[in-house]
């Protein structure tokens, strides 16, 4: 009587989700929900997970009292062909709604009215009859053997179903395991071959592939970084082909940033003399005013930061030599003049000796 109980109070919740949802699909064929009203679809897909495993649950005490004899007189072939049809029958089922969630599956409005609705149902059904049917009956009954050769149809059905599902997802997962290892082999390849390159030819390629019109403080940014000669001669040539060079210039060497002011005072001290112009003049004296008055404002100016000022000496030097390649008019001058009473200031001893000597080397 217990173990009867028992079975009906596991089956009949299953038998009501199933039917909810075979209703709310409308037999799987409405469309699912999509958005993010599909979120509320994992709920119900997690209850048909629970749902099979109720049934199944069902199906092994209904076996333990003899309630599904009637599949065989052999020992554990009961238990053998109702557990896989169990499984079979809860795997198609999840599937199906599963299926039906995804959208646009076409085997799921032909097959979802019978594994996601006859076939779990009919099964709970068949599990409280034979709960409640005396064993002896139940052993003989040849309408139970009729009603449970679909289901074991349909059981069979999802436990392939199961299979290529489970073999679709591990083929997924390997193929997308492999491209993972290619991607990072080709990434592994790719970044051997950049460290391989000399310092000119990684110029050469990480400034082909900047847009042609890409404005000069993009191009002259680059420029403190670099220190050998070929690599600077080749970004200045690149600047002096920015499409408003002449604009440009005296815009981004007065802007506020160091490292932009920095690359355009290297492309005018690196610069062919025959392609400087004297009419940069009262630019380059503003670019060094400007040091001189941050320099004043933070002593830390001087201190090396990657991302602004990347060699505060080396800009020091790169006004000083720029100056010269203009030929020192007043107006830089004065300018310098300035700037070396800044760095004559700075607290720091070490920083102030070493930025001294840029001006002493003129």
């Amino acid at each position: 009587m217990a173990n009867s109980i028992f079975i009906t109070l596991l089956t009949v919740p299953p038998i009501i989700l199933f039917f909810v949802l075979f209703l709310y699909t409308n037999a799987y064929i409405a469309e699912a929900p999509g958005g993010h009203k599909a979120m509320a679809l994992l709920i119900p897909a997690l209850f048909t997970v629970i749902a099979g495993i109720m049934l199944l649950i069902a199906t092994w005490l209904c076996l333990a009292r003899g309630g599904l004899d009637f599949i065989s007189s052999r020992p554990m072939v009961p238990s053998i062909v109702a557990t896989l049809v169990a499984l079979g029958i809860g795997f198609g089922a999840v599937g199906i709604f599963l299926g039906w969630m995804e959208r646009g599956t076409s085997w799921v409005p032909m097959l979802g009215w019978l594994g996601g609705g006859l076939a779990p149902i009919g099964l709970g059904a068949l599990l409280i009859t034979c709960a409640w049917m005396p064993v002896e009956t139940a052993r003989q009954s040849t309408p139970l053997k009729i009603i449970a050769s679909p289901l074991a149809l349909v059981g069979l059905l999802g436990l392939v179903g199961a299979g290529v599902a489970a073999t679709k997802v591990l083929r997924q997962q390997a193929a997308k395991h492999r491209a993972e290892i290619a991607n990072i082999e080709a990434e592994n390849a790719e970044w051997e071959r950049k460290n391989a390159r000399s310092p000119i030819e990684a110029v050469r390629e990480d400034y082909s592939a900047m847009d042609p019109t890409s404005p000069l403080w993009i191009i002259a940014a680059g420029l403190p970084d670099f220190t050998d000669a070929e690599c600077r001669a080749f970004i200045v040539d690149r600047a002096f082909k920015c499409p408003n060079f002449e604009t440009e210039i005296t815009q981004t060497i007065t802007n506020a940033q160091p490292r932009y002011r920095h690359g355009c005072l290297d492309v005018i001290r690196f610069a062919p003399k025959d392609r400087i112009k004297s009419e940069w003049a009262a630019s380059v004296a503003q670019a060094i005013e400007l040091s001189a008055e941050q320099i004043k404002a933070d002593p830390n100016w001087m201190k090396k930061d990657r991302h602004s000022n990347p060699d505060p000496i080396e800009h020091l030097r790169a006004m000083v030599e720029a100056a010269r390649a203009l030929g020192n008019p007043p107006e830089i001058t004065s300018a310098i003049q300035k700037l070396r009473e800044a760095v004559s200031a700075l607290p720091d001893e070490t920083i102030r000796i070493n930025a001294l000597r840029v001006f002493d080397a003129r």
